[in-house]
């Protein structure tokens, strides 16, 4: 399986995995937070609804012979093929036309709504703390002094998203290098000595 240009492989039992072998649950909540812009109708695409969409987006939809059909009503394009066996296992699913009333035609504002669910945010208003960080405010109050053994939220970027923000801290560990968490998950160590 690739993560952007990187190849993630299996390995040896690792800290990390078991951390997730011993959670009171299997699931885990992936969230993609794509920096640019990202057409959703042409990530998950209206099949039954192909002309609509095509005329729509007469610039940038994907031609019908590159739409894998996931449903009678939705595909995904073929460079996402490696989706296909995941939905068909019923290990991938997909929302399709989430959004929120009166939507900001500010991609930065729009952004922040997502992150901290406060649809009053105009320019640099709005809540300071995500609806994760809310969330594992509730479920790790003494965090700061009592920290899980395993990290909250794990974040591939550039810095601490909104999302994981909490009154106190953001709960992401952060990295921008897929081989610094990839260290990380086999030793259980930040750093090396």
């Amino acid at each position: 399986m690739m993560l952007g240009s990187n190849m993630l492989t299996a390995s040896a039992p690792s800290p990390l995995t078991a951390a997730i072998a011993n959670a009171d649950s299997d699931n885990i909540l992936i969230l993609i937070r794509l920096s640019g812009g990202n057409d959703g109708l042409s990530t998950v695409i209206p099949i039954e609804q192909y002309d609509i969409y095509a005329n729509a987006r007469p610039n940038i939809y994907i031609p019908e012979r590159k739409v894998l059909k996931l449903t009678d009503d939705f595909g995904i394009p073929s460079y996402m093929n490696a989706l296909e066996s995941m939905w068909g296992e019923g290990q991938f699913k997909a929302v399709h036309g989430v959004g929120y009333e009166n939507q900001s035609l500010s991609h930065f504002t729009g952004s922040d709504i997502y992150a901290n669910t406060d649809l009053t945010t105009t320019g640099f208003s709005g809540l300071d703390t995500g609806w994760m960080g809310r969330y594992f405010e509730d479920i790790y109050p003494d965090y700061l002094i009592n920290p899980p053994a395993s990290p909250a939220a794990i974040q591939i970027g550039n810095f601490g998203s909104l999302v994981f923000q909490g009154e106190e801290t953001n709960y992401a560990f952060v990295t921008s290098n897929i081989d610094q968490l990839e260290e990380i998950a086999e030793s259980g160590v930040q750093y090396s000595l």
